[in-house]
């Protein structure tokens, strides 16, 4: 077997002083730990490799060097059960010193290594040599005479067990089976990138109406978070927007660069949807329509490189990879590279410790916590004779990787490790100004001059409180049904390659979607689900808010529950049943399958009829069957044209829809006193078209009229686009905040 050529080797003297673990002078050391007393070890316990430190234990009667050295892979966060795991020997010895020195391990730990034979252990010698790390070697009798040799011949240093516990945290196991240095471990995960009180949803309306809507919609809490985000993003949009200084000059690449870098800065889809309503907020006050296609953002910006698909906890999956070649994908797609200039890379043009890339002479700077895996990438190359000029990226037989091959690297990582850092599978050139708007739908339209002023981008102390409208649902799934189908929309997965990845049916995999079968998953399977998607159970389970006080129709299950029944239990689970049913079920059968008397059921059936109508439904009786059907009165007309006001207004405005209210916005902000036209009088809605679309203003809540007939803001719509508070006479806004245009006034 042909092992790594080692370096030449500087022996430290022996001494009996134990030897701290710094960082290694130029060299190796091998250290001999005598464990005579057989303490009860555990190398596994020790193994930090994120503090330089890789421990493990030979297998019993190991005779292949080639498993020590995937138990040491495998201890540096290598996962072979994997895309690229395979068992070439002369690869994983070749591979092995390349992983030690780009985690900068310093420290070895091999227990029972009397179970090795001299050969394995001069070619542990090597690779730790290769690697110039310290290399720890822990026997306990009996050891055989060859070993013994073998040994004295490499050990410099002889160790006794205790320093060797006190430089390895975690070794020493008590009696019971515990670590004796056992301590709270750290959380090395991250700090969720949600910010405090931000909610999980953005209420979808535009962003004339998005602070006033996120006060009834949301918790206080929530609601603050909202005006926050949004006065911070419409006071930078604001400052990048006029730092031009020619009015005229085309705003298109200002916008795409403010776009491009809150994006790589924004933690959740939330915030950046939220700077997007800022942006739009800022473009009114400038004189632009900023149309943003908001399903379309958030179908392609969901798998786009952002902060949640950058964060330590993401990198560290790249581990699971035996080759380096798919982290180094990821990590230069991350730095929004396209898939040209990636393939194109040479050895040459990756800094030593690849935190940076160099391509058409533009130095660009990769992810501090993917920077290793760039630099594993250009050591395996240098290592396997590749000339500085050769691809940094190639095939398993060492051919330049094509456009094809690179995206399908990412597919790769993405389908099992849920590591994301593209919108596709990959794009044959970096996202530029006219691709990153045309691929979240963006389109910037001038309607007219600056307003006069600036916005009110000040938060207040304490935001209205707001009611919390969440009920409780009669059946709701274990896990969150809309983040398992947002995330496999994302990663672009089939059902089948969930069913496969499960263990499970396809069928199986559906009622998964549907939320009709997660309280009969064994908690290994979510586990499962959970790792594929990328995300931790916890995010799977559902958010809730405990409404503050419980509907009526709850104290009169509770007042009319038998004694022998479970009351609002028995109403919830009659509810489901026969929701899930959906049709007439005869009662004698429903007593059957439930295991209840006739005086129990009619008193489920009786809390139902009472709690039913909250959520819209009803109990239909016909004869000696009952069903649950939708109830026709269930939405007030009130209700009812509240949701048409929202729809409009979540579909963003057109042009002639944002001139009026940029009008509307600049009559808002000046003094009334001198206005032109008749009688003192200024009509916003001159032709057919405006009048039409003052029209669907109004009943979208963002348009009302003054005293004087004329257009100007609703209070939402002021709220909304931040205008300072001032005293405006002669105007008298209707207090319903979704006041629509008199019918009289609009035929003027």
């Amino acid at each position: 077997m042909t092992s790594p050529a080692a370096p030449p080797t500087t022996m430290t003297p022996t001494t009996a002083d134990p030897v701290p673990l710094a960082a290694n002078a130029a060299g190796f050391t091998v250290l001999h730990v005598a464990n005579d007393e057989d303490v009860l070890l555990r190398p596994a316990g020790a193994n930090d490799p994120d503090s330089g430190r890789v421990a493990v234990r030979v297998r019993p009667g190991m005779r292949r060097t080639d498993w020590l050295t995937r138990d040491l892979l495998a201890a540096l966060g290598v996962d072979f059960g994997v895309t690229g795991s395979g068992r070439n020997a002369d690869e994983n010895l070749q591979l092995l010193p390349v992983r030690l020195v780009a985690r900068r391990i310093t420290d070895v730990l091999v227990g029972s290594a009397e179970s090795l034979t001299p050969t394995m252990l001069t070619d542990l010698v090597l690779l730790a040599a290769a690697a110039r790390t310290r290399l720890w070697l822990v026997t306990a009798p009996p050891v055989a005479e060859a070993v013994t040799i073998a040994l004295g011949d490499w050990c410099a240093v002889e160790m006794t067990v205790g320093d060797a516990t006190a430089a390895w945290p975690g070794l020493l196991v008590d009696p019971d089976g515990t670590p004796a240095d056992a301590t709270a471990p750290a959380d090395n995960l991250p700090a969720r990138l949600a910010d405090p009180g931000e909610p999980r949803h953005l209420p979808l309306v535009d962003a004339t109406t998005l602070l006033a809507a996120s006060r009834r919609l949301l918790t206080t809490a929530e609601a603050g978070w909202v005006h926050r985000r949004l006065a911070a993003a419409v006071s930078g949009a604001s400052h990048e927007l006029s730092t031009d200084p020619d009015p005229a000059a085309d705003p298109t690449n200002a916008i795409a660069a403010w776009l491009l870098d809150r994006y790589d800065s924004a933690g959740t889809l939330t915030q950046f949807l939220c700077d997007v309503r800022g942006l739009q907020v800022a473009g009114l006050w400038r004189g632009l329509l900023i149309q943003v296609d908001v399903p379309a953002l958030l179908g392609t910006a969901a798998a786009a490189p952002s902060a949640a698909a950058r964060t330590p906890a993401v990198w560290r999956r790249l581990r699971a990879y035996r080759l380096p070649v798919r982290a180094a994908a990821c990590a230069l797609a991350s730095a929004r590279l396209g898939s040209s200039a990636i393939c194109a890379l040479t050895v040459a043009d990756v800094a030593p410790d690849g935190a940076t890339v160099t391509t058409d002479g533009i130095t660009v700077v990769i992810e501090p916590d993917a920077a290793a895996y760039v630099a594993e990438q250009r050591l395996l190359r240098l290592a396997s004779g590749a000339v500085p000029g050769a691809p940094l990226l190639t095939t398993s037989t060492g051919s330049e990787l094509s456009h094809k091959g690179l995206a399908r690297l990412l597919s790769e990582a993405r389908t099992e490790l849920g590591v994301v850092v593209t919108s596709r599978l990959v794009e044959r050139r970096a996202p530029d100004t006219a691709t990153t708007l045309r691929r979240w739908g963006v389109a910037v339209t001038s309607i007219g001059p600056k307003v006069p002023g600036t916005p009110d981008t000040t938060t207040p102390a304490a935001s209205q409180p707001t009611a919390d409208t969440g009920t409780p649902s009669a059946a709701v799934p274990l896990l969150d049904v809309a983040l398992l189908r947002r995330r496999k929309m994302e990663l672009r997965l089939s059902r089948n390659d969930i069913a496969k990845h499960l263990g499970v049916t396809t069928a199986v995999v559906g009622r998964l979607e549907s939320g009709v079968n997660h309280a009969e998953q064994p908690l290994g399977l979510l586990l499962r689900l959970a790792g594929m998607l990328g995300v931790d159970l916890a995010d799977l389970l559902p958010h809730r808010r405990a409404s503050a006080t419980r509907p009526n129709v709850v104290a009169s299950e509770n007042a009319g529950a038998d004694d022998r029944g479970e009351g609002p239990e028995d109403v919830r689970l009659l509810g489901a049943a026969l929701h899930t049913l959906a049709v007439l079920v005869p009662v004698e059968s429903l007593a059957d399958v439930l295991g209840w008397d006739a005086a129990r059921l009619a008193t489920a059936i009786n809390g139902l009829e009472l709690a039913a109508p909250a959520v819209g439904l009803r109990v239909h009786r016909l004869q000696n069957r009952v069903s649950l059907v939708r109830a026709t009165d269930a939405l007030p007309a009130e209700a009812l044209a509240a949701v048409l006001r929202y729809d409009a207004a979540r579909t963003g405005l057109d042009t002639t829809q944002a001139r009026l209210v940029h009008a509307a916005l600049t009559r808002a902000v000046t003094d009334p006193t001198g206005r032109g036209g008749r009688g003192g009088r200024h009509m916003l809605a001159r032709s057919n078209a405006e009048k039409v679309a003052a029209g669907s203003l109004g009943g979208a809540g963002m348009l009302t009229t003054d005293d004087a007939g004329d257009l100007c803001l609703t209070d939402d719509a002021a709220v909304s686009l931040l205008v300072p508070p001032q005293p405006r006479p002669g105007r008298d806004v209707p207090t319903d905040a979704h006041a629509a245009l008199d019918p009289a006034q609009e035929a003027q």
